[in-house]
């Protein structure tokens, strides 16, 4: 409908319009915020809706469904990005996980999904107001988007299976609802510890969540719990993933994901790439430290850098460590980098709601469709589970549980069409369709002159 709303309407009206659009979509997409803070949640929602209100002006006065799909799918591309390196959750690309377009993340990640699936809503608008002359183009552009649905969900996923890592994703469980300065802490690393030991069978790869193991420095086999999860690792003839964080200075911690191999040494590293903005650091900490208490965010998490991808048991293995798998990008970035699956481990015991956990299940879907990958995830208090390159979700674990997730990941070393092209193919397409839809306009009345001339 709001492609139809802007039909004759000046740029002003188009702005208000769209960010009307944009209110409603983020004042729910975003809910979770309020845990936090309403003055947050408030300005978030409010600059949010500023990416579809400036979509709703480059569609221009025609209204045309094209040109505000495209832009649109670009405005959710620039959301990704800025401001503070980008806020996916809440965008259209996760709202049509699980849909009927969801296999076309594979052909063209989220800038394709966002455009395709604003495109059938403004058919599917066309349609509902009936009549006039865009009943039957309406029809035709929802056939091509059906038929372009059924090609993505016979195009390749990534390749044939491989060979079989036998994994188990720990959930220590706890409470939830927790700030930084509160996170789980020793007793989510020894709920973790526990349940590992209670696997069933043996497994190459045990995963734990991001930040179960607070370390006081580097190296971890210097202090206790890194000796702890060295000898755990010994005992259980595995590689264990942990995520740690480590003070660095007074101001700041490193977020990391260690694997500690069957010897009980470190054999890599991996430092989460994308912070959380006003969860994990505070942007302009001295401005708004003047107006605003920041004691539920007392530190700032130092971004890392890299592809991500470890070495685990002769595996390769990419990981988005929480936040992360809100970025396709991230996930094509570790398959070009020789990923033969994904691992996903995250804390969601901030949030005290199923809304986040919940979006990060279909983020972490998103992932495994896009990079044509299988996904093992490990939360601290859930959601964990196993996802297809379908986007399918299996063994998923209840919020709270303490439970484990055992798997047999099949391997894959081929690439998506999304793994091989990126983005930038479909972003050219978003603005030729604002570019033409524009051109159309300023044709029309040209020819209209001639022809009564």
């Amino acid at each position: 409908m709001l492609a139809h709303s802007l039909v004759g309407t000046a740029a002003r009206g188009r702005f208000l319009r769209g960010w009307c659009f944009g209110l409603g979509q983020f004042a729910v997409g975003l809910v979770f915020i309020l845990e936090f803070s309403a003055v947050g949640y408030g300005a978030l929602i409010a600059a949010e809706a500023l990416f579809p209100a400036l979509a709703a002006v480059a569609a221009g006065r025609r209204g045309s469904p094209w040109a505000l799909a495209g832009a649109l799918a670009i405005g959710e591309w620039l959301r990704a990005m800025l401001p503070f390196g980008g806020l996916p959750p809440g965008g259209l690309p996760l709202a049509a996980v699980g849909s009927p377009a969801f296999a076309l993340a594979r052909l063209g990640g989220p800038v394709l999904l966002s455009f395709v699936f604003a495109l059938a809503g403004g058919a599917l608008a066309r349609l509902a107001a009936g009549g006039g002359r865009g009943v039957r183009p309406a029809s035709g552009l929802l056939v091509g988007i059906c038929l372009l649905c059924l090609l993505a969900a016979l195009a390749p996923e990534g390749g044939v299976d491989g060979p079989l890592l036998r994994a188990a994703a720990v959930q220590g469980g706890g409470p939830r609802g927790l700030h930084q300065e509160a996170q789980p802490g020793l007793s989510a690393f020894a709920r973790s510890e526990a349940e590992s030991f209670a696997v069933r069978g043996r497994v190459a790869l045990l995963l734990w969540p991001e930040d179960t193991v607070p370390l006081p420095r580097l190296p971890a086999t210097s202090t206790a719990l890194g000796t702890t999860l060295g000898a755990v690792a010994r005992s259980l003839a595995t590689t264990i993933l942990a995520g740690v964080t480590v003070p660095v200075g007074g101001r700041h911690f490193l977020n990391e994901e260690l694997a500690f191999a069957p010897n009980g040494r470190v054999t890599g590293a991996v430092e989460k790439t994308h912070a959380v903005p006003f969860g994990e650091y505070v942007p302009w900490r001295g401005l708004l430290g003047r107006f605003f208490s920041l004691r539920a965010v007392p530190f700032d998490a130092l971004v890392g850098h890299g592809h991500g991808v470890l070495d685990v048991a002769g595996t390769r293995v990419g990981v988005l460590i929480s936040f992360e798998t809100f970025f396709p990008g991230r996930g094509r970035e570790e398959a070009r980098a020789g990923a033969e699956l994904l691992v996903v481990p995250t804390n969601t015991a901030s949030y005290a709601s199923r809304q986040l956990p919940a979006e990060e299940l279909a983020a972490t879907r998103l992932q495994a469709v896009a990079s044509g990958r299988y996904v093992l995830q490990a939360a601290t208090t859930g959601y964990s589970a196993f996802v297809l390159p379908s986007g399918a979700v299996r063994g998923v674990t209840r919020l709270d549980a303490i439970s484990a997730v055992v798997v047999n990941l099949p391997t894959r070393r081929g690439l998506t069409l999304y793994d091989q092209g990126g983005d930038l193919p479909w972003l050219v397409l978003g603005a030729l369709a604002v570019v033409l839809a524009e051109a159309s306009r300023r044709a029309r009345p040209l020819a209209l002159r001639r022809s009564s001339g």
